[in-house]
């Protein structure tokens, strides 16, 4: 029975002694306040004992092109890097972010038993060693900016403030100087010409030419562009240029560039077909500006139809036959 209680004492110190405790993981964190995992030390690092730990798996290497890695990291590292900035003695959260690299951390991955990156996962304290029994993974599908994991980080770990995750960036004094002069130059001169602008913010044409523009802008696909920053175009395996992403949930920045030329050109010749042509008083004149104008919207049509059935594999249906 003693032998039995001593050697379960044993046990117990050894467990205590390889565990990391919190005091030792801030100790280990590098100058960007990330905790580096790799194939050399993951066995002792994600042994969380007392504090709660979220590992980032990515592969930043550029001949795994991962594209969403290279876009979530910067906000990942930042995030992290000002949480220890502002870390306080009394810190209730107790939270260590860690970071691991594929071609550093093979084995570890293995062990994970990733298939794919970027993944994002969080242990509750002690639940590290589990390795692929994680307590909960961010969404990257629906994520789309950085409140999103913030939020994410602060739901999943207990008595962790979303204000002390939220990054701030401190606005210069040349940029403050450069917009108080702005401002004051725009009000003196929106007071002398008040008259020639109340003109023009009161005219139907302009507010039409407005709206013509920000409703190409949205369908275009220019807002994913700024959330994603796509590539412009990719080259396929025989190197030739391919400006069309397949598929609906990813685009390239040049196919945004090219249908809203296409959708510009339609909006131009409905503005010359409602608003043009009506007035034209010839009858011969008019006739053939619609017929023309009307092939032009044809074609127009018949180019963004292929388009779809680019980014569609297997469409059948088409306008124009395949050039």
């Amino acid at each position: 029975m003693k032998l039995g209680s001593i050697w379960a004492g044993l046990l117990l110190a050894m467990h205590l002694a390889c565990a990391l405790t919190y005091e030792n993981a801030l100790k280990a964190l590098g100058k960007d306040g990330l905790l580096h995992i790799t194939d050399k030390n993951y066995k002792q690092l994600v042994k969380n004992e007392d504090f709660a730990l979220v590992v980032f798996l990515t592969a930043e290497d550029s001949r795994v092109g991962c594209t969403l890695c290279h876009q979530f990291a910067p906000q990942y590292k930042t995030t992290a890097y000002q949480y220890v900035e502002h870390l306080k003695n009394d810190d209730k959260a107790r939270v260590i972010f860690a970071f691991s690299d594929f071609l550093e951390s093979k084995d570890y991955f293995q062990m994970l038993g990733l298939t794919a990156v970027p993944r994002l996962f969080y242990y509750e304290p002690g639940k590290g060693p589990q390795m692929s029994k994680f307590s909960s993974e961010f969404s990257f599908v629906t994520a789309e900016n950085t409140d999103g994991f913030q939020r994410w980080v602060s739901s999943a770990v207990p008595r962790m403030d979303l204000k002390s995750l939220q990054i701030e960036t401190p606005a210069s004094k040349s940029i403050l100087f450069t917009l108080a002069v702005f401002v004051l130059v725009l009000a003196s001169v929106g007071y002398k010409f008040k008259n020639h602008i109340l003109d023009v913010v009161q005219s139907r044409r302009v507010w039409e030419f407005l709206s013509f523009g920000l409703i190409v802008l949205f369908i275009s696909g220019y807002m994913y562009n700024q959330i994603r920053s796509p590539e412009t175009y990719k080259k396929d395996k025989d190197g030739n240029i391919v400006y069309f992403a397949t598929g609906h949930n990813t685009q390239y920045a040049a196919e945004t560039q090219v249908v809203s030329l296409v959708y510009g050109l339609v909006t131009i010749c409905l503005g010359l077909l409602l608003k043009f042509l009506p007035s034209v008083k010839d009858v011969k004149k008019r006739f053939i500006g619609v017929i023309t104008i009307s092939v032009i919207v044809f074609f127009l049509y018949s180019y963004l139809v292929e388009i779809y059935a680019l980014k569609s594999p297997g469409y059948p249906l088409r306008l124009l036959k395949r050039l």
